[in-house]
């Protein structure tokens, strides 16, 4: 009897392993002698959305448009050492995929890159050039308009500037083809400017941040910035700015004061923190930043906390899996991985397990356990088998077999069993299970 019964649980766990990795990917249905054969759709499920998964060697500027285009200009460098920003990659949302512009000759020196009425327009060594979003393979155009380095374009607007002046063009499609109207000219020396969202612009002079308004041609200082600023947006009653010493804030009008929301930390995650912010932009609500020295995209709120989002290949964050995780396991309402965790003083990378709440709309939906008291001194640990339920983990490894209650992000024992012989392991229906070919 007790042979047939571990025989029984034997093939429970095959069928539930086969059902389990059913669900993990593409689903070949069809007979061995049909020719005709139907792909399941699938979708990401860790990150949210396939928008956060590109590989970013060194990105510095990124824009977000309200067409939902992502433009992401990055510093690549050349072989001799030279640097450039000679990557242009564009999200595009009919597609939901990345795709570069191809080398060519004009994407060198590159500041900024956006998407505006189904073209990319992109500043290279002071002059601005354009591409379909539909044909990234075409030549680029050169428009008749410079800048000396910046650009920006809002509505029927656009932004450029030169040694001591700012210049407001009109925007239009002619043909088919962006067109380009001079309508003002303004004696600001500047680097860094915009127009806001009443048609006002921005900019930075001398060690303050003023406001010119259009309607009267009169300018007043909004604020004293005395950090060196990278780049500038704004978000409803506020502007934005990065720096070396991380991103501030500042109220609009007169005589403001200027805040700084996110420093520049570091900390055993990966992500989650800012150590060199450059090009800022809104989307949906939350201030999208690149960050070269992290390889990262990252989003955080307009008080500056961190979100979840991240366009990166790989992290330790709770939120991403590195490109060693494995041992995937479902409960009712989880799913557990095991991973790669953080290193130690002696360069060790401990396991953790990373949980994610199967249920997406859930605010907080994801916990890294760390498996560091496992080790007990070792340097690593073999873990051969995984099975969880929403609140215990079970884990065979070395010679242990071991059951975990989970208590917010840590593990308490709560069943031990050695032995060499471990089979499967598997959880279902409020119990594990488990083969042991030694009762045999």
């Amino acid at each position: 009897m007790k042979k047939f019964l571990i025989y029984c649980l034997s093939l429970i766990s095959v069928a539930f392993i086969s059902v389990a990795f059913s669900l993990s990917g593409s689903v070949l249905r069809g007979r061995a002698d049909d020719s005709s054969v139907t792909l399941s759709p699938t979708e990401t499920f860790l990150p949210s959305s396939a928008l956060q998964l590109y590989d970013l060697t060194s990105p510095m500027a990124v824009s977000y448009s309200s067409s939902g285009y992502l433009v992401i200009t990055e510093h690549i460098g050349n072989a001799d050492g030279t640097s450039l920003f000679d990557k242009i990659s564009i999200y595009n949302p009919n597609t939901e995929k990345y795709s570069a512009i191809p080398d060519h000759p004009t994407i060198s020196n590159v500041t900024h890159a956006t998407e505006w009425n189904g073209f990319i327009f992109y500043l290279s060594s002071s002059h601005l050039y354009y591409v379909l979003a539909n044909d990234l393979t075409a030549t680029p155009i050169e428009t008749a308009v410079t800048s000396s380095n910046f650009f920006m374009i809002k509505g029927e607007f656009l932004l450029t500037n030169t040694n001591n002046t700012i210049v407001i063009y009109k925007i239009s499609v002619d043909g088919n083809l962006p067109s380009f109207e001079k309508l003002s000219t303004h004696n600001f020396t500047t680097k860094n400017a915009f127009i806001s969202q009443n048609n006002d612009i921005y900019y930075l002079f001398g060690g303050k941040l003023y406001c010119f308004e259009v309607a009267s041609s009169t300018s007043y200082v909004v604020a004293s910035v005395s950090i060196d600023v990278n780049y500038m947006t704004e978000y409803e009653d506020y502007i934005y700015l990065t720096s070396g010493s991380g991103i501030f804030k500042v109220q609009k009008g007169k005589g403001k004061e200027i805040e700084l929301i996110t420093p520049i930390t570091t900390n055993e995650s990966s992500l989650g923190y800012t150590a060199n912010p450059q090009g800022v932009t809104v989307m949906n609500g939350t201030l999208v930043f690149a960050d070269p020295t992290n390889k990262s995209i990252q989003a955080v709120t307009p008080n500056g906390n961190f979100t979840d989002f991240a366009i990166t290949t790989e992290s330790t964050a709770k939120y991403r899996l590195t490109n060693n995780a494995s041992h995937l396991s479902l409960s009712e309402n989880y799913a557990y991985v095991l991973d790669d965790g953080a290193q130690n003083d002696q360069g060790i990378s401990y396991k953790r397990i990373v949980r994610t709440a199967l249920d997406k709309t859930i605010e907080d939906r994801y916990l890294s356990i760390s498996l560091a008291p496992l080790y007990n001194g070792e340097e690593a640990i073999d873990v051969k088998l995984l099975a969880c339920s929403d609140t215990h983990l079970g884990i065979y490894h070395g010679k242990l077999l071991s059951i975990y209650q989970i208590e917010n992000n840590e593990l308490k024992l709560v069943f031990e069993k050695e032995s060499e012989s471990v089979t499967s392991l598997f959880y279902l229906d409020g119990e594990f299970y488990y083969t042991d070919y030694a009762l045999l």
